[in-house]
């Protein structure tokens, strides 16, 4: 360990004594009483000499004076790439691994709620959190959660194809991206497939199944201007029209 000074500055160095490119900088130890390393902070080369690793250590049961112990445990690694890795050797710029169920907690005392901003080239893309913090006219909902994208938004299963997507004017369409366009008159709502298609409404044994349209919710009559209702409840099939 050497001091030094740059420009005013004081600058404590700590240098490699061998070519053992993959062991030990230097250690920042710290030691309870009994001399056992309670935490420290470890800088490894990476393989190469002119690079290394930064690792930050703690315990809550000491074993050893030793700061390599493995009572000593590792919980956040820095690479020379810049990547970090808490409770895991990282493999993207962020990776965090536990046992326990839930490992990252976002939290706010802000009115807005707290969310997740997912950019591109440092331009909101993506918004996932409270209503609050990123919906139009939701104040201060922080009951409510949100997701918000700036394009279309997707659903895909089985390896990334699409199955569902709500497009920026606010359709549906489910089937995938060849599903549309269609007629403007009923193109809110759209189920495509290229074989056989259809839409299912399963009803209790003595219950009804509905589709309603309606032309406003003040009241019944608006709520059912018309439709078509089956009931199970003696197997029949109504169409109504004008409330009636």
């Amino acid at each position: 360990i050497k001091q030094t000074a740059a420009s005013g500055d004081t600058i404590f160095t700590f240098k490699r004594s061998d070519t053992n490119t993959t062991g030990a900088v230097g250690v920042l130890n710290f030691a309870a009483s009994d001399d056992h390393s309670v935490a420290n902070i470890q800088v490894l080369g990476d393989g190469d000499n002119e690079g290394a690793n930064i690792v930050f250590k703690t315990t809550s049961a000491a074993a050893s004076a030793d700061p390599f112990n493995a009572a000593t445990v590792e919980r956040l690694r820095i690479t020379s790439g810049g990547d970090v890795g808490i409770g895991t050797e990282p493999a993207r710029r962020l990776s965090i691994f536990d046992t326990a169920a839930c490992v990252l907690e976002l939290n706010s005392t802000n009115s807005g709620g707290t969310g997740l901003r997912i950019q591109h080239n440092h331009a909101d893309k993506m918004f996932l959190g409270l209503a609050g913090d990123f919906i139009v006219g939701q104040g201060s909902n922080v009951t409510d959660s949100a997701i918000r994208n700036e394009g279309a938004l997707l659903f895909a299963t089985g390896g990334g194809n699409e199955k569902v997507r709500i497009d920026n004017n606010g359709r549906v369409i489910i089937g995938g991206s060849s599903a549309g366009p269609y007629h403007q008159d009923g193109d809110e709502f759209n189920i495509y497939s290229t074989g056989n298609t259809g839409m299912s409404i399963f009803s209790g044994t003595s219950s009804l199944g509905s589709l309603f349209f309606a032309d406003g919710n003040n009241d019944v009559h608006e709520q059912r201007r018309g439709a078509i209702q089956y009931n199970h409840n003696g197997n029949s099939l109504a169409f109504w029209t004008n409330a009636g």
